[in-house]
């Protein structure tokens, strides 16, 4: 067996290795695909790189590689988790973000603020890719009037654009705990944001 074609399995399974233990929740064939993408061509560019540096060539940079590995890298760090929740039931915003045992906090992942050209390549697949849950709490009148209430109040800072984005929102909520019908807030609030594509669960 050619010693490159040895030294590419060694790099893939210790790329999939990698991968699996930070990211558990990840689909074993998306882990195996983008560890095998890897090492395929990290596998020649290592060696070639080797042999470059030693004649005081500079290393391969993240933002050189080909667009379409960078896109493969990116679906993976955007869309490990496939399940993004927010919970407004509670004014504790570290709880608000982690209280879900079944999935990830709704914030945008720490690669979208790297760079601003790493952000416009990851932003957009960040909200596409995935599914968000949002758990609403209890809503008074006046925070409806006002549309200060804490679902609202994170939807607007998600943003018209990003929000355009999504595929795959639910909302799941309390009747008695709304002053109106889901409808109305949905229609009165920054929920409109995401009125045309969210599923509606009603919870008792």
């Amino acid at each position: 067996m050619p010693v490159q074609t040895s030294f590419e399995a060694r790099l893939e399974a210790c790329v999939s290795a990698m991968l699996r233990e930070e990211y558990p929740f990840t689909h074993n064939t998306i882990i195996n695909d983008v560890a095998r993408v890897t090492a395929s061509y990290s596998a020649s560019e290592i060696v070639a790189r080797k042999k470059a540096c030693k004649k005081g060539v500079r290393p391969l940079q993240f933002m050189e590689l080909p667009a379409e590995i960078r896109n493969r890298i990116h679906e993976y760090t955007v869309s490990y988790c496939n399940e993004y929740h927010f919970d407004s039931s509670t004014k504790d915003d570290e709880i608000a973000f982690t209280k879900w045992s079944d999935g990830h906090a709704a914030l945008q992942p720490p690669i979208t603020k790297v760079s601003r050209q790493l952000r416009s390549e990851t932003l957009e697949m960040f909200y596409a890719t995935n599914r968000f849950v949002l758990a609403l709490g209890h809503i008074s009148r006046i925070e409806l009037v006002q549309g200060n209430f804490r679902a609202s109040k994170w939807l607007r800072a998600v943003g018209t654009v990003n929000a355009a984005y999504m595929k795959d929102f639910t909302i799941r909520y309390k009747s008695r705990q709304l002053p109106v019908s889901i409808e109305e807030v949905l229609a009165k609030t920054g929920l409109s944001l995401v009125a045309g594509i969210a599923k509606l669960e009603s919870r008792r």
